[in-house]
């Protein structure tokens, strides 16, 4: 389990990327598809991230992303709450610290 920055770093040294998890099916399969392998484990570090713009949140590959989940409304919160996770329990994607360690999902684009 490592910080989203190194989960990223982690997924590129072996040629992917965290996965952008961009349409509802793709975080419904991965949703499932993870709660059988790792029944307890309920935040994954993906690819999205709003560090470099604060409130515009971006996937690895520059698209905007459509739906995150806001988990306060206190705006300090908010400017810390800079990088994504998959959540599985209620299977959406949400804000998260950073420097949390977490699990990955990493995916491989280019091999298609």
């Amino acid at each position: 389990m490592l910080p989203w920055n190194q989960s990223r770093d982690a997924c590129q040294e072996i040629g992917g990327q965290l996965m952008l998890l961009d349409t509802v099916p793709k975080i419904e399969f991965m949703t499932g598809y993870i709660g059988h392998i790792y029944p307890d484990a309920n935040f994954w570090h993906i690819g999205a991230s709003d560090a470099d713009n604060e409130g515009h949140w971006r996937w690895l590959n520059g698209a905007a992303v459509s739906d995150i989940r806001v988990t306060t409304t206190d705006q300090l919160e908010l400017d810390q709450l800079d990088c994504s996770a998959l959540n599985r329990k209620n299977t959406a994607i949400q804000m998260v610290r950073c420097e949390t360690t977490r699990r990955r999902i990493c995916e491989w684009p280019n091999l298609i």
